[in-house]
């Protein structure tokens, strides 16, 4: 009978456990991922997946915290980004042109940062979704009109690969202003 009684509150007690910590750190990744990539098909649910679950807090993060990772994972890679066009602008292989466009680049990039800081304290502290909004998507310009910079002499750009990554990657942050209303 000892045994029995052993083996029901073992069971009891593993039930408990895991009934808690399911409720306690849903992983909200997939299903999040999801609702982005079908609002902003542009951002394929791989590379959300992938990416917010590079962060280790993802797995028990509520939305707001994980539209934060997001944000702050977009400030990290525009950072990147920029170091990267120092590096670059010290390639002598590149002409005045594309050292010029290199120069927008860093300068477009350089700004990127406090655009995407400045909307998440927008999103997070002012609930003023309008001004988020604005904020992220001008860094999401940047990507863009760094690259337009050398397409309009039919330029090599050796930030095509960083800057429509960058633009897959802010724009998670900016369906989660739109989930957060």
């Amino acid at each position: 009978m000892k045994h029995h009684n052993y083996v029901i509150m073992s069971l009891l007690f593993v039930t408990f456990i895991t009934s808690t910590t399911l409720a306690k750190g849903a992983n909200l990744v997939p299903e999040t991922c999801k609702k982005i990539s079908i609002s902003e098909p542009s951002v394929r649910y791989d590379f959300c997946v992938t990416v917010l679950g590079s962060d280790r807090r993802s797995s028990t993060a509520n939305l707001q915290q994980l539209a934060e990772i997001s944000f702050n994972l977009s400030v990290s890679k525009a950072k990147s980004i920029s170091k990267k066009i120092g590096e670059l602008l010290k390639d002598p292989k590149f002409n005045t042109f594309q050292k010029n466009a290199l120069k927008d680049c860093q300068e477009l990039y350089s700004d990127a940062p406090d655009d995407i800081q400045t909307g998440l304290k927008a999103l997070l502290n002012e609930k003023d979704f309008e001004k988020a909004n604005i904020e992220v998507s001008g860094a999401i310009t940047s990507a863009d009109t760094c690259e337009d910079g050398f397409s309009e002499r039919k330029e090599f750009s050796p930030l095509t690969g960083d800057n429509n990554y960058f633009m897959e990657l802010a724009k998670i942050p900016l369906v989660f202003i739109v989930l957060l209303k």
